[in-house]
């Protein structure tokens, strides 16, 4: 194993249709630059059309330079949304704990 990628469908309400959603894709380094993340991101691609999503989402560390033009050869482009969240201490304060 090389690599793999690991996604979910969904719903997008801004387009309100359904959409993949990717949570994480990784190729080892040395696999890198030999069309194995390509290939992972085409078959997500595939497997969306065939469920009948209309988008192919997910999201990057602006400071994930060498994957930001990966994911710019494949066609993406970049969206004003901005990821947010809370963890630990937030986490359990924001759950009452």
């Amino acid at each position: 194993v090389v690599g793999y990628v690991f996604f979910t469908l969904g719903y997008n309400t801004d387009i309100a249709a359904r959409a993949m959603w990717l949570h994480d894709i990784f190729v080892i380094p040395t696999a890198r630059g030999k069309g194995v993340g390509h290939a992972l991101m085409a078959t997500v691609a595939a497997e969306t059309v065939r469920l009948g999503g209309r988008s192919l989402e997910w999201g990057v560390h602006t400071a994930n330079t060498g994957a930001l033009e990966f994911y710019r050869r494949l066609g993406a482009t970049g969206g004003e949304a901005k990821v947010m969240g809370v963890g630990g201490e937030r986490l359990r304060a924001l759950a009452g704990l």
